[in-house]
C-alpha cells in the first residue's frame, strides 16, 4: 500500500508511542488482546521496531476467543431460567437490566475456558517511498493494523497501491507469453481464471499454453492470478489486485545475502535477510508501477477516469486474442468449476 502522513515515520519518533500501546497476554474473561510486540521477539524484547536503512519493522499481536453462538444462547437461556426460579418471578418479569447482567455473566465465564487464537501482523515502512508492506493477505486484519497504525500517527493514512485491477495485464500475459509479458517474468506452472459468474479454475504444476487456457480465455475467462519468477532471482504469484503471496526468493537470490563475516548476534542474521527481501520488494513494486498503466494522478475516486481505464483494458485484451471459430464446441466438453 501506499501511505500519507505529516509527521516523520521513523523509530525516534514511533518508539515511544508503540511501547505505549504494547501488547499484554489476554486476560481470561477477555474476548480479545491487541498491540505491537517486540519485532525481534525474545532476542530483544525492549525493541519495538527497527530500523534499517529507509525501513521501519513493527509487528502487531493479536488474540481473540471466539464465542460459538449457538451455545451462548443455551447458556444464557439456561442461566435466565435459574435465576427466575430463584428470584420467584417468571421469565418474562425479568427487566432487561437483568438480562443484561445475566449475558454479561454467562460470556465472562465461558471466556474463561476457551484458549485464545493469535495472530502476528509483521510490517515494514519504506519511508523513502511512501510504501506499507503487509504480510497478511486478510483485509479486515490489514484494518486492524491501520487502526492502530493510527494511534500512533492520527495523519498516517494508507490507500492501495493500485486503484484498479490487473487481470486484464494478467490475461493478456498467459494468452501471449512471448509477446505481451516483460522479457524479465517467466510463468512458474500455476494460475487461476475466473468468470464474471464467479467461477473459478485452478491450475497447478500445468502447461500454461495448453489448448485448454488458451479456450477459455477465448470465452471471456479472466486471470486473477499468476504465478511468475522475475529476473530468476524471486518467486510470487501476483493478483489481480495487486498483492503478491507465496513470496520465495531463489537460490540466485539468497547467494547475494550480505552478511556479517563474524556475526555477534542472530539479529545480525535477521537484519541481512531483511535488507535483501525489503530492497527487491520495493524494486519490484517500483518496476510493477511502471510496467502497468492502472494508477490513477487525478483525485481518487473520479469515476469518469476509472472508465476510461475499463475502456482502455478492454481494448487492448480485446486486440490480443484472435478467438478460434471452432473452439466454441469444446467448450462443453471442459469442466471448469
Amino acid at each position: 500500500m501506499k501511505y500519507t502522513s505529516a509527521q516523520t515515520v521513523s523509530q525516534n519518533t514511533w518508539e515511544p508511542q508503540l511501547k505505549k500501546l504494547r501488547h499484554r497476554e489476554i486476560k481470561p474473561s477477555q474476548r480479545e488482546s491487541i498491540g505491537f510486540s517486540a519485532v525481534f521477539g525474545y532476542l530483544s524484547p525492549n525493541m519495538m521496531s527497527h530500523e534499517i536503512q529507509n525501513y521501519l519493522f513493527l509487528s502487531l499481536t493479536i488474540e481473540e476467543k471466539k464465542l460459538q453462538k449457538n451455545k451462548l444462547r443455551r447458556a444464557i437461556a439456561l442461566k435466565t431460567k435459574e435465576f427466575a426460579s430463584k428470584e420467584g418471578k417468571k421469565q418474562e418479569e425479568i427487566t432487561k437490566e437483568e438480562h443484561g447482567q445475566i449475558k454479561d455473566f454467562v460470556e465472562t465465564e465461558m471466556l474463561k475456558g476457551i484458549a485464545p487464537d493469535e495472530y502476528y501482523i509483521n510490517a515494514f515502512i519504506d519511508t523513502q517511498n511512501k510504501l506499507l508492506f503487509v504480510d497478511v493477505s486478510s483485509i479486515s486484519k490489514v484494518e486492524r493494523l491501520v487502526e492502530w497504525l493510527n494511534r500512533i500517527d492520527s495523519e498516517f493514512i494508507v490507500r492501495p497501491f493500485f486503484d484498479s485491477s490487473l487481470e486484464i495485464y494478467l490475461t493478456s500475459w498467459l494468452y501471449k507469453p512471448t509477446e505481451q509479458m516483460p522479457r524479465s517474468l517467466q510463468m512458474d506452472h500455476e494460475a487461476t481464471l475466473k468468470h464474471d459468474n464467479k467461477s473459478k479454475a485452478v491450475f497447478s504444476n500445468q502447461d500454461l499454453e495448453s489448448d485448454e487456457l488458451i479456450t477459455l480465455l477465448n470465452h471471456d475467462k479472466r486471470v486473477m492470478e499468476l504465478a511468475l519468477v522475475r529476473d530468476g532471482r524471486l518467486k510470487f504469484k501476483l493478483k489481480s489486485d495487486g498483492s503478491i503471496r507465496k513470496l520465495k526468493p531463489t537460490d540466485i537470490l539468497k547467494g547475494e545475502i550480505e552478511r556479517a563475516e563474524n556475526p555477534t548476534s542472530m539479529i545480525q542474521d535477521i537484519e541481512a535477510d531483511w535488507i535483501m527481501m525489503t530492497n527487491e520488494l520495493t524494486q519490484l513494486y517500483q518496476w510493477f508501477e511502471g510496467i502497468f498503466d492502472v494508477n490513477n494522478p487525478s483525485a481518487p475516486g473520479s469515476d469518469s477516469n476509472n472508465e476510461s481505464r475499463e475502456e482502455a483494458a478492454h481494448s487492448q485484451i480485446t486486440s490480443t486474442k484472435k478467438v478460434e471459430e471452432d473452439s466454441a464446441a469444446e467448450l462443453d466438453t471442459l469442466n471448469f468449476s
